[in-house]
Formats: C-alpha cells, structure tokens, sequence
C-alpha cells in the first residue's frame, strides 16, 4: 500500500495492472451511466465494470464503485486482468469499500 495525492493505492506487486485505488473526492459525483447499486455501510453505492480487450494476457477488468459521503464522495477502483475463460474476483475490493 503506499499513500497517493487523493488517497492509497494497494497492489500486489506480481502485476502492474492489478491494483486497487481508493480516493476521498470532493465535489461533484463522477460523470457516466452509473446503473448498478450494491449496499455497502449502510447506503447503497454506484458500480460499474469496464472491460477493455486486453493483449497476451487477456481482457483487462476495472470495477469503479463511488458512495455520497459528506462534502463530496469516497472512491475505490480494483483493475484485474484475466485469460478466457477466467472471470476478475472483485470481493476484495467490496470487502475494502464497504469497511471505509
């Protein structure tokens, strides 16, 4: 883990695109189509998962989740890469999201 401007970056550190980033943002909500809802500390959280075609090591994953929190709103991105048929596990990022 090592803290950024904004807030703390976690990766593992076998995998440049594998990582987790959670920010406090002040401000207005992130722009984009924010469908999905999932309850977490009590309040439901805006989700979305991005997938772009990946190269040699397959698609790559990002989960993007942000809460309403007073004066602006709190954060976390997990990115994953994954080969076929392999799907990206995102608990542990609900599991650090949802302990903020």
């Amino acid at each position: 883990m090592r803290a950024t401007p904004q807030g703390f970056a976690l990766t593992d550190g076998s995998r440049a695109l594998d990582g987790i980033d959670i920010e406090v943002r002040s401000g207005s909500p992130p722009d984009g189509a924010w469908h999905k809802r999932r309850s977490a500390v009590g309040a439901p959280a805006r989700f979305r998962i991005l997938v772009v075609e990946g190269g040699m090591g397959g698609p790559e994953y990002e989960l993007q989740i942000w809460q309403p929190r007073v004066g602006g709103h709190v954060w976390l991105k997990q990115r994953e890469q994954r080969e076929w048929p392999d799907r990206p596990n995102f608990e542990l990022g609900w599991q650090i999201f949802t302990s903020l």
